[in-house]
């Protein structure tokens, strides 16, 4: 062990401890806290949901603000939470109740560490839902240096994470500029101010089609090769790499009619509704090679025709105009409903002179350029965060 400090198993510092209260109430509603909720790495919560406690059925844990909830489902996505507030989680969120001589922030950095992931991707069983082994975490040895120790590593890394999430702030007001220079350029895609020309989607469109329909087996995704493009993939304006899976060129070939080219969109089209990250009619746009990645049967694509700039229909696609119109069109319950092709060729939207929208492009691309540099910064601040967890606690 590099430091001179007692280690003991997990199970003799932590248990799982559900909390038997009723869960803190706001408006008469209690927060359910879904693992799609959960940020990557650093635990931060994306967005808070609540529903009336009777609403919510058996299958969730309850926990207090004295607990870490640790995801036992996919580790490899390091999601550990440390509430601020009671509330219900899914089952697959296991409560954590540390006991008197670890500080539960520690903690949870602690399972955040890189090395400890590893150690817990080697341990999962299920192919296709991968779940930690239990049994095989509670033998997982912790360091519990003093106390006083713990509160200055977690000092520590709480600045570098603190850096991290002011970097990322700055992402979201680049991301701001670009959506407001998109307003100020076209006007309102709704009320359509300026008066453009109507079209539809369908009548811009080379192509809109879904991903690969066939049944997938397990083994059949490979640690690289051709990107696969599923749901959680996919967000507005940008893709999440963490739970990326690939296929090899073989599956590609096979199933290119749904391989993607350059520019394409990709718009999920089965998800929830009614919240800010819905995961219904999510879009972003691919800018890889040509045939370069593939994507599921929940997703769709479309392919412009040349004379419309793909950067203008994104920005129409991620902004209040498409919302409104998925939720106006699609059919079913808030938790799950379905987007279909015939309901993406029929959006309508405005078509401004191709050299405007270009123009647009341009300044857009220029903002990207800054949200690149403001990326490779935060790369830089979570190498050296990774560093120093792997420094204390391996």
């Amino acid at each position: 062990m590099k430091h001179n400090w007692e280690y003991k198993r997990l199970e003799e510092v932590c248990k799982i401890s559900p909390f038997p209260g009723i869960p803190q109430v706001i408006q008469e509603k209690s927060w359910l806290l879904n693992l799609d909720k959960i940020q990557s790495n650093n635990g931060h919560v994306i967005e808070y949901e609540y529903f009336n406690p009777d609403s919510i059925d058996g299958s969730v844990t309850k926990f207090n603000e004295q607990n870490v909830l640790f995801s036992k489902l996919r580790p490899n996505l390091n999601k550990v939470v440390v509430p601020e507030m009671s509330g219900y989680c899914t089952t697959e969120l296991v409560p954590l109740f540390p006991e008197h001589d670890i500080d539960r922030y520690f903690l949870a950095y602690y399972l955040r560490n890189p090395h400890f992931v590893a150690f817990l991707v080697d341990k999962v069983g299920g192919a296709k839902m991968p779940r930690v082994k239990m049994n095989e975490f509670w033998k997982a040895m912790c360091p519990v240096p003093p106390m006083e120790i713990q509160k200055q590593i977690v000092a520590e890394l709480d600045k570098l994470n603190e850096m991290i999430a002011t970097r990322k702030e700055q992402l979201k007001v680049l991301d701001n500029l670009a959506q407001s220079l998109f307003y100020n350029t076209f006007g309102d895609p709704i009320s359509n101010p300026k008066g453009w020309p109507q079209t539809t989607l369908g009548a811009i469109s080379e192509k809109i089609s879904n991903g690969c329909g066939a049944k997938i087996e397990a083994d059949t995704f490979k640690s690289e090769g051709i990107a696969f493009f599923r749901c959680q993939n996919v967000w507005k304006n940008h893709f999440d790499y963490s739970d990326m899976v690939y296929v090899d060129d073989n599956f590609n070939t096979r199933y290119k009619s749904s391989s993607l080219k350059h520019n394409d969109l990709i718009v999920t089209k089965i998800g929830r509704l009614y919240t800010e990250n819905s995961s219904l009619g999510r879009v972003s746009l691919f800018q890889g090679e040509d045939y370069s990645a593939n994507l599921s049967g929940n997703l769709s694509f479309i392919r412009l025709l040349s004379g419309v700039s793909p950067k203008f229909v994104l920005y129409i696609m991620i902004s209040d105009c498409f919302k409104c119109y998925v939720r106006n069109t699609t059919s079913g319950g808030i938790d799950k409903r379905a987007l279909n092709n015939s309901q993406l060729k029929a959006f309508s939207l405005y078509l401004p002179p191709l050299e405007l929208q270009n123009k647009f492009a341009s300044q857009v691309e220029a903002i990207e350029r800054q949200k690149e540099l403001v990326e490779a910064s935060i790369s830089e601040l979570q190498t050296l965060l990774d560093s120093r967890m792997d420094y204390w606690f391996n």
